[in-house]
């Protein structure tokens, strides 16, 4: 495959897993829950190293390690993170309006959650024949489109919040047990 194809194939591979990060990003401006640039960062660093994990993974360790264990844990970790931004949204206490920065913690677990179906698509694309300048070429353009990906999410639910007086908090929970769904359906 010349550079072109490689190209080509690095950027519909970044489409597919981008969803998910663009999904999020609008669950979370829907939310009204900051989610500052250092923390976009981590959250695409998590994610690019996993990424990169499972590209290389697959690549050496062909028919090794299961995509099927892969993706029952982005299930759990999405699914679970959903749930409980769901519950959280339904035992609020405090019905301020105010933007709320995620934590640390969350950043670091919602960028695991996030690259781990990923990780599984990626290691299923390099078991088959993708080579290293395809693992390459994803991971160098991923460090620039994740971040920007999330951050447009954020920023269009951030507008359609701006344009409702609905509270649509509860929508990021719900959006991130979808992705978890349908990551695992798919």
């Amino acid at each position: 495959m010349g550079y072109i194809g490689v190209l080509a194939a690095s950027v519909l591979f970044l489409l597919v897993i981008s969803i998910d990060l663009f999904v999020c990003g609008l669950g979370f401006g829907l939310g009204k829950v900051h989610v500052s640039f250092w923390k976009v960062i981590i959250i695409n660093l998590i994610g690019s190293l996993m990424i990169g994990v499972g590209l290389f993974a697959g690549y050496y360790l062909r028919f090794v390690i299961s995509e099927n264990v892969v993706e029952w844990l982005a299930f759990s970790v999405l699914f679970g993170l959903g749930l409980f931004k769901t519950l959280q949204w339904c035992c609020k206490q405090n019905t301020s309006e105010a933007v709320r920065p995620i934590s640390w913690v969350e950043a670091c677990v919602l960028g695991v959650g996030l690259s781990l179906d990923g990780m599984a698509i990626a290691l299923g694309v390099t078991i088959t024949s993708m080579g290293i300048p395809f693992i390459v070429t994803v991971l160098a353009l991923s460090l620039v489109t994740d971040p920007a990906v999330f951050a447009f999410g954020q920023f269009v639910g951030k507008r359609i919040t701006k344009k409702t007086r609905v509270d649509l908090s509860w929508l990021s929970g719900a959006l991130l047990i979808l992705i978890a769904v349908v990551g695992l359906v798919v």
